[in-house]
């Protein structure tokens, strides 16, 4: 057994990292910027340049890029998101590092020294503009001819900057003249090594550190946390009473196959397993918690008031129970048929067996043949599907949770997505990996509890 557990270990690992480099990526690939988030679009240069390196963002993205001999090697380092984007976009078009960087030194000069004298208040403002577009323009022709149109009718611009400018112009053509696409032609193997975003990112993940939510600084292991509690309260229950109703009536409708029980039972539950769950919580929270049908049973959406609000725990208790018994409903019923339909079909092949016609010959009590000898080895459906288990406890339920505004998992990854929060995202995405893994390992470990025939 022990090997076993030891073997599937090892081919998990390998899944997971897939799993998590996938992950990775999507999240280098997610529109917006995670540094501009944290200042709310309210900062300098410097400032972003600070947080970006704090966040690792100047380290290569992974282990080793296959690029082109192009592109340099060090073009990580460039964290400002519009100058990387004009340093790939000359790097692609002229192929020749050492011009391109020359001009974009020479540039990076050019445009501090207009931002000093606009805000010595030697230029006029209106310079900025000019500035602000200096690496947004992929065709740099059209910016320096709005620089020389500016020369010309600034004299003390002129005077000030045409030499530098001058000295930009040159550049650029160097560049241009220095010109080899033909580098492209030629692939570059770079190995980074293990001082990479990928690397310190699991590494951080391995050990519980999810990284920070959003501008506010919160971690996203302190934001999780508190959603998977909710989630887990809802689930927990719904899955008791899933469990709990269906397998019996299951076993039931079994043993008493094709009778008025079993027809009657299937029709209810398949009628109910066609409602959807987020149209049946609309109609209950209209219905059921509402003065005007004369049927006010329960309180509305949430989970009721703060702690601090109550006096007593059982104050508190009361007040999340009554707010959790809709939507705990709400994810049970789903479910039901499932289950029962799994656990009624499984039953009646065992049923059928020779073990089962001779235990009842031998004068068993048919209590003792259902379920001492045909329902346990009629569990092979329900175990694999209780290898689902671990994961749904964890990625909650999305539309129940948004529909009573319950902040779960569920809740939390809409709410995340919807503001951009993608470190969260991903966060939940891989816990949900996780958990799937170790719910397929719990299922192959009950397969030989429950069949000792069943050997590793």
């Amino acid at each position: 057994m022990l090997a076993y557990v030891v073997r599937r270990i090892l081919v998990f690992i390998p899944t997971l990292l897939v799993i998590s480099i996938a992950t990775f990526l999507l999240s280098k690939l997610a529109p917006g910027d995670l540094v501009e988030s944290r200042f709310e679009n309210n900062y300098t240069e410097n400032l972003y340049l600070q947080e970006a390196k704090r966040m690792g963002l100047d380290k290569p993205t992974f282990y080793f890029s296959l690029t082109t001999q192009g592109y340099p090697d060090t073009l990580h380092k460039v964290v400002l998101p519009d100058h990387r984007g004009l340093l790939n976009f000359l790097c692609g078009k002229y192929g020749n590092w050492d011009g391109v960087n020359q001009y974009y030194q020479n540039l990076r000069s050019f445009d501090k020294k207009i931002k000093r004298l606009v805000k010595a208040k030697t230029l006029n403002s209106s310079w900025l503009a000019l500035s602000d577009a200096a690496f947004l323009e992929r065709e740099k022709i059209i910016y320096q001819r709005k620089i020389a149109e500016r020369l010309t009718t600034d004299t003390i611009a002129q005077q000030l900057l045409q030499a530098d400018f001058d000295v930009l112009l040159t550049s650029h053509q160097m560049m241009e003249g220095a010109a080899t696409p033909s580098n492209h032609f030629i692939p570059n193997f770079i190995w980074h090594g293990f001082n990479n975003q990928y690397h310190h990112w699991i590494s951080k993940f391995s050990r519980g550190d999810f990284g920070v939510s959003d501008r506010k600084g919160n971690a996203v292991t302190t934001v999780v946390k508190e959603a998977v509690f909710w989630t887990l309260v809802i689930n927990f229950f719904a899955i008791l009473l899933a469990f709990g109703i269906a397998i019996p009536l299951g076993v039931k409708a079994a043993v008493e196959e094709n009778s008025r029980f079993d027809r009657v039972v299937t029709f209810i539950l398949y009628g109910l397993y066609s409602l959807p769950a987020f149209w049946i919580g609309t109609l209950l929270l209209v219905f059921f918690t509402n003065h005007e049908y004369g049927m006010n049973w329960f309180p509305s959406i949430g989970f009721g008031q703060p702690a601090e609000f109550h006096r007593s725990f059982w104050s508190l208790f009361k007040d999340r129970a009554a707010h959790l018994i809709l939507p705990i409903l709400c994810v049970t019923y789903p479910a039901l048929a499932f289950i029962f339909r799994q656990m009624r079909g499984s039953m009646v092949d065992q049923l059928k067996q020779n073990y089962i016609q001779t235990a009842r010959a031998k004068g068993l009590d048919e209590s003792a043949v259902v379920w001492k000898h045909a329902f346990r080895n009629a569990l092979f459906p329900i175990i694999t599907m209780m290898g689902s288990i671990l994961p749904a406890l964890v990625a909650g339920s999305l539309t129940i949770e948004v529909v009573f505004n319950i902040p779960g998992m569920g809740w939390l990854m809409v709410e995340s997505i919807r503001q951009a929060n993608f470190p969260v995202v991903y966060a939940i995405m891989m816990l949900g990996a996780v958990m799937t893994m170790v719910g397929i390992l719990v299922a192959d470990l009950l397969y030989a509890k429950v069949d000792p025939r069943v050997r590793f």
